[in-house]
């Protein structure tokens, strides 16, 4: 298609000898007029590629001041048309941005090259404008920041990402040297990076990763760094654009893969070392639970013979021995606890009880109380709440780690008159979740923590406490129990008055306590199968048992099969899991292909180990955390024997 030119000029003769010579030339005049108001109402309507704009105009409006509305309104260039070239009609004409200028009387010749250049200027002009909004509309929709300086360093341009990372919007800092805004520092060593450098020095893009520290909007954050020069047609640096990726998101989910590695890490040695306190364990409790039972038979022995100093001797030391024992077994249980509080780094899940709240704070304050009377006094308001859903041994180790850390707190503490309150009440505000929740509140008055800090107290591994006073990990696994338990966690706290931890764990359904009475046991008799690979679990599991059952022992799963294949039945499998060799799933298989109505008669032992896990949900069997409550297992035992047909009725 040809242009489309507007001539305006007043003289009705020029103007017909311009119309014929645009003909002539192949370009479609779209109109010819004689003033500036239909000028500017024929380009509203025909929106021309060009206008031949004589200077001088009959009506308000000069041709100067019709081509700077044309150019506003609708971008159109203007060649202009005069007889006069003095400086001042000149000067005007320039400020236009005129796109030619043709002294009256002008040859054929000249016309035809002024509205050539003309046409082909406004459309390089066109593409450069195209290009720019191009440029600068992806520049504003990149993620990066990005900005864009002249060659003395100064801002022309920014996008949203920048504007957020300066904190300021593009309009305030146009002009403004990029040093004033930002500084690049080297997070290692500290030393100041000049941001402008890369430009400065070289013609070609320079990056600054890895360990790059940048200060805006008065934060440091983590950042990719990257500079490229911007190039005039000479090849001389005319500008640089400055292009900055925020690391702060990638680095905290680096850390947190690196956090769950090393949790990982730690699960699997703490499953080990659990395994290997609770084997000790088992037979320290049996045989304490063991000896209380012989203990007790003779206190009656001695009861019934006559009576005498030497009775009454011997009847005081076995109260005596009685006591210890009783010390001994529950000391032992306290210890099982802490391992079994462990499992939460092996991700181990307990079966949720019930427990008394109040009693499991007033074991926590009974064993931390050496470490807060020397810096606090201690002030109880406890209501009465119902029981909670939770595991009153991995509670307890909650309050006690919240206690401890109150105490470190007010050590620190220049308050006299420090104090330790701890609430439990019943809370029932509206939230998601359980609707009805006991809160239980320990506040101190110790040196709070700063906003910055109290958000990152639960992240592994973060500690304030000075290297070697803390690993950094009890608040992490102190939230991740209380998260298992169903409930939450969460910190108010003030620089310098002290901090309020509040445990939020739902009420129990049914308002029944975990020290109900258990179960008589029934006296039935039946053939136990022991298997554990430790020789002292075995005795005190033989002698426990072997009250109630016939007992054979086994020290390992392959021994066991081998033995199950030549001896007599057994009625019930007590099974250890983690043992060399073959472990109890491997056993469990093989058992199920051989003997598979005697499988669902196995009772797995476990030490918690988090490759368990899987395993125990796979299967219908009872398993028993080790050292194992010789009651339930018993208990269990006679459950078997009850519910399930003898030995004989099962065939090969």
């Amino acid at each position: 298609m040809s242009s489309q030119i507007m001539v305006v000029e007043d003289e009705p003769e020029a103007a017909e000898g311009l119309v014929e010579a645009l003909g002539s030339m192949g370009y479609e005049v779209t109109a010819a007029v004689a003033n500036a108001a239909d000028c500017l109402a024929s380009a509203d309507e025909r929106r021309p590629d060009l206008v031949l704009m004589d200077i001088n105009l009959i009506g308000g409006l000069d041709g100067i001041e019709t081509a700077q509305m044309l150019r506003d309104r609708h971008d159109i260039p203007v060649v202009f048309l005069s007889g006069y070239a003095d400086e001042r009609t000149m000067s005007r004409a320039r400020n236009t941005g005129a796109f030619g200028y043709l002294l009256k009387p002008f040859r054929y010749s000249e016309l035809k090259s002024a509205v050539e250049v003309a046409l082909f200027r406004h459309q390089l002009e066109c593409q450069l404008r195209d290009r720019e909004r191009w440029l600068t509309t992806t520049l504003r929709a990149i993620g990066d920041a990005a900005i864009a300086l002249d060659r003395d360093g100064r801002v022309t341009f920014m996008n949203a990402a920048a504007e957020q990372l300066i904190n300021a919007p593009e309009t305030s800092v146009r002009g403004q040297p990029l040093n004033a805004l930002i500084q690049l520092l080297n997070e290692n060593t500290r030393e100041r990076l000049d941001p402008l450098l890369p430009a400065r020095k070289t013609d070609e893009v320079v990056r600054l990763s890895g360990n790059t520290a940048l200060i805006a909007a008065g934060r440091e954050l983590p950042v990719n760094y990257s500079m490229a020069p911007i190039l005039d047609v000479r090849g001389m640096v005319c500008g640089a654009v400055a292009v900055i990726e925020d690391l702060t998101s990638q680095r905290r989910s680096q850390q947190q893969v690196a956090v769950a590695d090393r949790l990982a890490s730690l699960g699997v040695v703490t499953a080990g070392i659990a395994h290997e306190i609770n084997n000790p364990l088992t037979y320290v409790l049996g045989n304490a639970e063991f000896m209380l039972g012989t203990v007790e038979k003779l206190r009656s022995l001695v009861e019934s013979t006559s009576a005498g100093d030497t009775s009454r001797d011997l009847s005081d030391g076995l109260s005596d021995l009685d006591t210890f024992l009783h010390d001994m077994q529950q000391g032992a249980k306290e210890v099982a606890r802490i391992v079994a509080d462990l499992s939460v780094l092996s991700r181990f899940e307990a079966t949720p009880r019930t427990c008394d709240v109040i009693d499991r704070m007033e074991w926590a304050l009974r064993v931390s109380n050496s470490a807060i009377v020397r810096h606090a006094r201690i002030e109880r308001r406890f209501h009465p709440v119902p029981p909670a859903r939770v595991e009153g041994g991995r509670l307890g180790q909650v309050f006690l780690n919240l206690l401890l850390n109150a105490a470190y707190a007010m050590r620190a503490s220049e308050n006299h008159d420090n104090r330790l309150t701890v609430s439990i009440e019943l809370d029932t505000r509206p939230r998601p979740g359980p609707q009805h929740c006991i809160r239980i509140a320990i506040a101190d008055t110790g040196v709070g923590m700063a906003a910055d800090v109290a958000k990152r107290i639960f992240e592994p591994f973060f500690t304030t406490k000075p290297a070697g006073a803390g690993s950094g990990l009890g608040l992490a696994v102190c939230q991740s129990i209380v998260s298992e338990l169903g409930g939450h966690i969460s910190v108010e706290s003030e620089l310098g008055l002290g901090s309020c931890f509040s445990v939020y764990v739902p009420v129990a359904e049914e308002e029944v306590t975990s020290d109900e009475p258990k179960p008589r046991l029934k006296g039935l008799r039946g053939r136990v199968l022991v298997i554990d690979d430790d020789p002292l679990v075995l005795g005190v599991l033989r002698r426990t048992l072997g009250e109630f059952h016939e007992v054979v022992t086994s020290d390992g799963a392959e021994k066991a099969l081998q033995q199950m294949r030549e001896q007599s039945a057994f009625d019930v499998i007590v099974c250890d899991f983690v043992m060399p060799n073959m472990d109890g799933g491997a056993f469990y298989r093989q058992v199920l292909r051989e003997w598979p109505q005697l499988a669902s008669r196995i009772i797995f032992l476990t030490g918690v180990a988090r490759a368990e896990t899987e395993f125990f949900s796979s299967v219908p069997n009872l398993v028993i955390q080790k050292p194992p409550d010789m009651t339930e297992l018993l208990q269990a035992i006679e459950r078997h024997l009850d519910e399930a047909p003898p030995w004989p009725a099962i065939t090969d």
